[in-house]
């Protein structure tokens, strides 16, 4: 059959089995067999020095190694753990047959108990000089998402706001943490310790904007919109743009008013119907901001 498909598919399926053969090098070939086959198009991809280090680095790994390190910090004989980052899809895949107890649904991280690289920062802005000293004394620093599940903000009120400027632009205020640029990353609000605490939430007055704050309050039901209502939309007409895609499912936690603003602002879709955070004058912002944390 090969012959029949041509020279070059012939020479192809040549280079792979000699690839398979250096992967299985130090162990059953007929173990890892069936998924060689399934990685062909992986396989071939991969040079030969690639999968001799393959091979020199499965048996140098074994569950539970990472001992609660972040995976860069494991140490391998000749092999560096970026390696090991670049190739892991192989490499999990090749783990789930010669480990009983590799699950591919868990992945390497769980396998090895490393923890996973930080990701998903977010913007912790004390605007109290209390809560700042309570903070190492740093005015502004970032932690990842799944950090602040944990940490509870030395601060009684929480302010938190969906774009980074905005946020920037924010006042002091009495026992305040403002938590900004959070776009959609908002997972980190289901987080126990918010539910003793005053949670406002504000981002821009459009359909997106509004989904969000639905989104918000599904994960934090104690959280309060400011600034996100028809009385601000009326009173800055003359600042709205339009918002370029609009969402069309009407969120399932918004308030009644938030409910008919979502619609009002859906049926404006063909003419200014956004008010952008960074577009409300400053003058308003300050006087309702310093009015709901009083």
């Amino acid at each position: 059959l090969l012959q029949f498909l041509g020279e070059d598919i012939w020479l192809q399926v040549q280079s792979w089995q000699k690839k398979s053969e250096i992967l299985a090098s130090q162990t059953s070939y007929s173990a890892v067999n069936s998924i060689l086959i399934e990685l062909y198009e992986e396989i071939s991809k991969l040079s030969m020095e690639e999968c001799a280090t393959i091979a020199k680095l499965l048996p140098q790994l074994h569950s539970g190694m990472g001992q609660g390190q972040y995976l860069r910090a494991l140490a391998f004989i000749d092999i560096d753990s970026k390696f090991l980052e670049s190739h892991m899809f192989i490499i999990e895949k090749l783990l789930n047959v010669l480990h009983a107890n590799f699950s591919i649904e868990n992945g390497l991280y769980d396998w090895l108990e490393c923890k996973q690289n930080p990701k998903n920062w977010l913007t912790i802005f004390p605007l109290d000089p209390k809560c700042q000293s309570r903070s190492a004394g740093l005015a502004i620093l970032q932690l990842p998402a799944a950090e602040l599940m944990e940490y509870s903000l030395p601060a009684e009120n929480i302010l938190v706001v969906e774009n980074m400027q905005s946020g920037l632009g924010l006042p002091p205020m009495e026992n305040t943490i403002a938590v900004i640029g959070c776009g959609r990353n908002i997972a980190w609000l289901h987080a126990d310790w918010l539910k003793s605490k005053k949670v406002m939430y504000w981002g821009d007055i459009d359909t997106w904007g509004l989904t969000i704050l639905s989104e918000a309050r599904e994960l934090c039901t104690n959280i309060q919109a400011i600034m996100m209502d028809g009385e601000t939309i009326n009173a800055h007409l003359h600042l709205l743009t339009i918002e370029p895609t609009s969402n069309r499912n009407l969120p399932a936690s918004l308030t009644d008013a938030e409910q008919s603003l979502f619609k009002q602002l859906n049926q404006m879709c063909d003419q200014p119907n956004r008010l952008e955070q960074e577009r409300s004058p400053q003058a308003y912002v300050l006087k309702n901001l310093l009015s709901y944390c009083s």
